[in-house]
């Protein structure tokens, strides 16, 4: 996917929500809620911004193979923008995700990692792209072919879901 030339003023970012707890089948089972809240603003005042998209993607790591990452939500949204004050920014709020795992005796399930973001405009370029880690927001064009429930590595290339224990 090629990066846009002359790509528009905008930011985006994502904060997460996130609670542990001690929950479920044995003591020192983890029950895990996750949501991102994507945020999307304009940073020229002068000049609306229409066409965009906003692709997403959660990741959760396994807790049996360390180097096996889930996808456990992804998707898109579209974003217009304009410089007044209640249109320069755009907020959008992901499915809240449950992970459950254990990292001690019996060890099982997902544990939340973080995100990769990508804003693409109307014709198929990149305007930004940003993830909490360096390594995904060099590799982001490969994470365009993961899909919601597929597994990958840390550098986001395709993997084989890891042997349950």
């Amino acid at each position: 996917m090629p990066i846009a030339k002359n790509p528009p003023k905008v930011s985006i970012d994502a904060t997460r929500s996130r609670s542990t707890k001690i929950a479920g089948g044995d003591w020192d089972d983890k029950l895990q809620k996750v949501q991102l809240d994507i945020v999307v603003k304009n940073l020229d005042l002068n000049k609306s911004v229409e066409g965009l998209t906003v692709y997403y993607w959660t990741l959760a790591q396994s807790l049996v193979d360390k180097k096996a990452y889930l996808v456990v939500d992804a998707g898109t949204f579209d974003v217009s923008l304009n410089g007044s004050a209640e249109g320069r920014e755009i907020r959008h709020q992901c499915e809240e995700i449950t992970l459950k795992w254990d990292d001690t005796d019996a060890v099982f399930g997902q544990r939340y990692k973080g995100y990769v973001l990508a804003l693409v405009n109307a014709q198929k370029e990149v305007v930004a792209v940003k993830s909490n880690f360096p390594s995904w927001q060099t590799a982001f064009e490969r994470a365009f072919d993961l899909k919601k429930k597929s597994w990958c590595g840390m550098d986001l290339k395709p993997l084989s879901a890891p042997p349950r224990k």
